[in-house]
């Protein structure tokens, strides 16, 4: 992904071969830092992996899913607020990840901290979602409205509101009603998993 998409397009001149080697490199780093990072992932989580990976994907995923969102049922979402919210969600991120590294000790030991920064920490990931999910919608939703709109023209068909007669007719075609009761069938499997498991 480093090779093709980033480095090969900021240096289109190069030769396959010395892409195979950037790509050999840039392995070679993500390696090294996975590596690095395991007695990091002992810290989150209570050292167990399913619980870390729960952890880190729902700080990941709410300012990516708000703006993924917002960019399609919204045409006013423009190219700026999808940075700032995406930005401000990795900084968000990197404090929770830290915080809870800090605190490792006290929140294993049950101890009681005061601050802001130790209940920020110990605040349950799945609550951390939501809050930061919110926050990632009123942000985005805020810089759009502060600043130019996009381009409408450069964006027709990717979002809701910029879809023509002829681009929903085209829509329309591409599913099915099996398509749509499977879908519900999906909500509904989800929703009575999530139901059963939180009592």
């Amino acid at each position: 992904i480093f090779t093709m998409d980033i480095y090969k397009k900021l240096k289109p001149e190069k030769s396959e071969k010395q892409l195979l080697v950037i790509g050999k490199i840039a392995t070679a780093i993500i390696v090294l830092l996975g590596i690095i990072w395991i007695p990091i992932m002992e810290k989150i989580g209570g050292g167990v992996m399913y619980q870390y990976l729960q952890n880190v994907q729902s700080y990941i995923a709410p300012p990516v899913t708000a703006v993924f969102l917002l960019g399609i049922i919204w045409k006013r979402v423009n190219s700026k607020a999808a940075i700032v919210t995406l930005m401000t969600g990795l900084v968000l991120l990197v404090l929770r990840l830290g915080s809870e590294i800090y605190y490792q000790p006290q929140i294993s030991s049950g101890e009681n901290v005061e601050g802001v920064l130790y209940a920020f920490a110990t605040i349950n990931f799945a609550h951390m979602a939501i809050f930061m999910f919110i926050f990632s919608v009123i942000l985005c939703v805020s810089v759009s409205l502060a600043t130019a709109a996009p381009n409408y023209e450069a964006i027709r068909g990717l979002s809701f509101g910029t879809l023509t007669a002829q681009d929903k007719q085209d829509n329309k075609g591409s599913y099915s009603t099996v398509d749509i009761v499977l879908s519900i069938l999906l909500i509904v499997m989800v929703i009575g998993i999530l139901s059963y498991f939180t009592g």
